[in-house]
């Protein structure tokens, strides 16, 4: 789970400048939208570097909001296993062995990086299946092949873009929304 904090520039001034209930209603209005901008760009920066969709992504978050009359809490955690090869744009080459040519399984894992032959890697059926891997020496049994997981792709640089774009689009949001309640209550 990340962790994400955030402060309002000059909030003493703010809160001598509106009345309680404007600021409760501009913060419950603030902290979700801030906290989906937050998804968004968890979403943008996993994707700079890895070559998975943002579907696949999408599976593994959840952001809940909770809100009372004097608090709003938005939590973002990002769960799930590790993914399989298949998730990051795999496919199937014939290479030549030392025993003769062989359908191998190849992927790109990292946008930087180039495409790389999965070690013992096959598709199950054919050249449209999931890539499976032997456990042992024996033909069977087979496993299917599986490498990183969502929260391991968000590494700090992913967390450094993210803190920076919310610190921005919290203070921003925060005064539009404070302009609107207090338009909307005044009349």
């Amino acid at each position: 789970m990340m962790l994400l904090e955030f402060g309002f520039e000059d909030f003493d001034t703010v809160k001598r400048a509106f009345s309680p209930e404007v600021i409760t209603r501009a913060l419950g209005s603030t902290i979700p939208r801030v906290a989906a901008k937050a998804r968004t760009e968890v979403s943008v920066g996993i994707r700079q570097t890895y070559n998975v969709k943002a579907a696949t992504i999408k599976e593994t978050v959840s952001l809940q909001t909770r809100r009372s009359r004097e608090d709003t809490v938005s939590v973002l955690s990002y769960r799930g296993g590790a993914l399989p090869i298949d998730r990051f744009g795999t496919s199937v080459r014939t290479i030549a062995t030392g025993r003769g040519r062989r359908i191998a399984v190849s992927a790109r894992v990292k946008k930087s990086s180039g495409r790389k032959v999965v070690a013992g890697g096959f598709p199950l059926r054919g050249r449209a299946g999931p890539t499976m891997e032997r456990k042992g020496n024996a033909r069977l049994p087979i496993q299917r092949v599986f490498r990183l997981s969502v929260p391991q792709m968000i590494n700090a640089d992913v967390r450094a873009t993210v803190e920076r774009k919310i610190e921005v689009d919290a203070n921003l949001d925060l005064n539009r929304n404070l302009r609107f309640w207090q338009d909307r209550l005044a009349g």
